[in-house]
Order: structure tokens, then C-alpha cells, then sequence
């Protein structure tokens, strides 16, 4: 199995998903539950997935290794190509097979739910950056996600086509450069997150053991204790007897 990070094979590799589904497992059974890095720091479930998605580096395919997968001769192993350029320039051309997508609407449940799950994903933008941002919150979703290095400008080299690209005229400038190497600071608090984690529940107390309630044994002459007719008629006798010797008459 091929390492993560940039591509430059004939086949689109398969991501480690076993590593993003323990992630999304952590998400969705763990929910809110916080576990501690080896820096002693609480790690929140999202940072948990970022780690697992970056583990190898940021996710390119080349135009040259994409073009080979698709003309291999094996459409199994096609991967769902997305365009995330815009639907006037989707027109004037793609990648065959490639289908439009609006990032805006991307990630909401509908769009998530044309992008199937057992196939690599490979976006495309104008230069790779739209693409970047995209195939990183794809694999932390558990997709198997790829951006086309360079983008639409690195597929074809017709301007009518790519549209856009770097240009050094335009976009290059001769600012102040630093030779000079610097430390990082902190630690420093994480900012809040965009989505609140939901409390977690309190666990169901315990019910404390019911003790048990001593049985007393009540006195021999309790009718409880004699309840069969023989018994019942000599206590009845007993009494008569009694009766008879303390009375007046006689």
C-alpha cells in the first residue's frame, strides 16, 4: 500500500480508511468526549480528525497520473471527478467524466449524497487551491478525496479551457524576503469552535441495594400460626374453659 501524500503513479491509491472511520467512530460514539495528547492538552474530535487527514501530507493527483488511470483500460477503478469551477467555464470544458459541483453547497447532505462513498474522489479547480481546501474536509468526512495539483491549467493548456491561472506579470511581486529563522510562540488557548460540541449526558445513578427486611415469628398462639380447623376448635375450647372459671354462676 502506497503512502499518503502527493501521487504521481498510474493508479489513484486508496487512502488508509480504516484510520479515518477510528476517527469518525470517535465523533460519532464518543460525541463530545475529550481525550488527552501526550502534550497533556485536551483534544477536541475535530482536531483528532485533522491529524488523521494530515498524517501524510496534503492530497494532490497529477494531471499525468489522472489521465493514466482513466485511459488503463479498467473503469472500475475510475475515480468520481468533481469540477468546482464555475458552471460558464464547466461548459467550455473538463475532464471527461467529470461532473459540476458548487463548494458553496458541496458538504450540505445533498451534495454529499452524490459522491459515492467507495470510489477516490478527485476535485478540480482553477489552480488547486478551492480543491485543496475541499479534499481535506473530504477525508476528514471518511471520503477518499485527492486535488488535481495545479488545477484545470495543468489538465489542458488552452486558455479558452483553464481560464485561469497563476500569472507571473500579474501576481508576482519583488517584496522584502526574511533570512532570518524564527520560533513559533505559545501555547497559546484554541479559539472557540464554529459548531458548539453538545453536553454529554450524565450517567444513570447507581440505585443503592435494597436491605433486607428481618421476618419476625409471631407468638404460638397467633391465629397466623394456626390455621388448620383442629387447631382452631382446641383454642376454642381453651377459651370456653376460661370463661367458665371466671365467671360468677355456678
Amino acid at each position: 500500500m502506497e503512502k499518503r501524500g502527493e501521487r504521481t503513479g498510474t493508479r489513484l491509491p486508496t487512502i488508509r480508511k480504516g484510520a479515518i472511520f477510528v476517527g469518525l467512530a470517535v465523533v460519532l460514539i464518543l460525541g463530545i468526549t475529550r481525550q488527552v495528547s501526550s502534550q497533556g492538552v485536551d483534544q477536541s474530535p475535530i482536531q483528532q480528525l485533522a491529524q488523521i487527514a494530515f498524517e501524510g501530507g496534503p492530497r494532490f493527483m497529477t494531471a499525468d497520473a489522472l489521465y493514466e488511470n482513466l485511459n488503463d483500460g479498467d473503469p472500475d477503478n475510475d475515480p468520481t471527478i468533481i469540477s468546482l469551477r464555475s458552471a460558464e467555464d464547466y461548459a467550455k470544458g473538463h475532464i471527461p467524466g467529470a461532473v459540476p459541483a458548487d463548494i458553496k453547497t458541496l458538504f450540505t447532505s445533498e451534495g454529499l449524497a452524490t459522491i459515492p462513498p467507495h470510489r477516490s474522489v478527485v476535485l478540480v479547480c482553477y489552480t488547486g487551491q478551492s480543491a485543496s481546501q475541499a479534499t481535506l474536509a473530504l477525508n476528514m468526512l471518511g471520503y477518499d478525496a485527492f486535488a488535481l495539483k495545479f488545477g484545470m491549467s495543468s489538465w489542458t493548456s488552452d486558455p479558452e479551457v483553464y481560464v485561469k491561472r497563476f500569472n507571473p506579470d500579474a501576481h508576482a511581486h519583488d517584496y522584502t524576503v526574511d533570512l532570518e529563522a524564527h520560533e513559533p510562540g505559545g501555547p497559546y488557548d484554541r479559539p472557540e469552535p464554529l459548531v458548539e460540541e453538545a453536553p454529554q449526558p450524565a450517567p444513570e445513578p447507581t440505585p443503592a441495594p435494597v436491605a433486607e427486611v428481618p421476618v419476625t415469628t409471631g407468638a404460638n398462639n397467633c391465629v397466623s400460626c394456626h390455621t388448620d380447623q383442629e387447631s382452631l376448635q382446641s383454642l376454642a375450647v381453651e377459651r370456653e374453659v376460661k370463661s367458665d372459671k371466671t365467671s360468677g354462676e355456678g
